[in-house]
């Protein structure tokens, strides 16, 4: 008959074996990853296919609490857009060089008057992706 204090010790092993186990796992699917695209992109999930322009204006935030814009209203959402003090094009010029210079940035596309880039971080490689609309009426870059 075990006594409990070898039971126990036997319980703690296997724990110890199979979080050493998940561990290799997780570093072999994180290996692969980066392997096959050079870069981690395991938390990158897909692009949407609902953003851009549309009547003049951006795509509005959805309920969610990780998305701010520039046109909405309510206090979770809302930020302030950006003044710029040349011409559209200019300014959109300049702000795509910024974006060039940063680490982990992607352009996926650029308009006259639009900019679409995708930001990831550096440690899980989680995507966000930004838009630039100018605003040539009020003078202002929103996003």
């Amino acid at each position: 008959m075990e006594t409990t204090e070898k039971k126990s010790s036997n319980l703690f092993q296997k724990m110890f074996n199979i979080i050493i186990l998940l561990l290799v796992l997780i570093a072999i699917v994180v290996g692969i990853n980066i392997a096959t695209s050079g870069k981690l992109t395991l938390f990158a999930g897909t692009r949407p296919d609902n953003i851009g322009v549309y009547s003049g204006q951006l795509t509005p935030c959805p309920n969610s609490p990780n998305c701010v814009s520039s046109y909405s209203q309510d206090a979770e959402h809302g930020i302030a857009a950006l003044s710029y003090g040349s011409e559209p094009e200019i300014a959109i010029a300049n702000l795509k060089q910024i974006i060039d210079s940063m680490p982990r940035t992607n352009i996926v596309k650029e308009e006259e008057d639009y900019l679409y880039a995708e930001f990831t971080t550096k440690i899980m490689g989680y995507v966000d992706d930004v838009e630039f609309y100018v605003d040539k009426e009020a003078v202002r870059l929103v996003g």
